[in-house]
């Protein structure tokens, strides 16, 4: 069972777990940056990781226009990337990547551990490949 944690409380705790993050925004916004995804690929990730926090959040999608609903959204953050997952009413559901498009250079590696970085966001992670 997953404890549900708003992390929008305390920003600045998560700001160095979540280095892909630019911005965590409010509870009425995405995280930033984000684009939109689907269904497929937040699957493939939940079903190979388990989210580290699982946050819920009433979102504006359509923020240019002045009439838009506030949709319930819950954020699924990995160690590497999060995704949104939007409930848009009448059976329709939108997801979202949010992140950094990681562009990963392997900075070390001893006997079969290999230790990834990100150019642009800094973030490492290793990768035990002796199995």
């Amino acid at each position: 069972m997953y404890k549900v944690n708003s992390i929008a409380d305390d920003r600045s705790k998560f700001k160095d777990e979540f280095k892909y993050i630019e911005k965590f925004n409010n509870y009425n916004e995405l995280p930033e940056p984000f684009e939109e995804s689907n269904i497929k690929n937040f699957w493939r990730k939940i079903f190979s990781f388990s989210p580290k926090y699982i946050d819920f959040r009433q979102v504006y999608i359509n923020t240019k226009d002045p009439c838009s609903r506030i949709y319930n959204t819950w954020i699924f953050f990995f160690f590497d990337v999060a995704y949104a997952v939007v409930d848009m009413g009448n059976d329709e559901i939108k997801v979202f990547k949010i992140g950094c498009k990681h562009e990963y250079t392997e900075e070390s590696h001893e006997r079969f551990i290999h230790t990834y970085t990100c150019k642009k966001c800094g973030l490492t992670f290793s990768v035990d490949s002796s199995d």
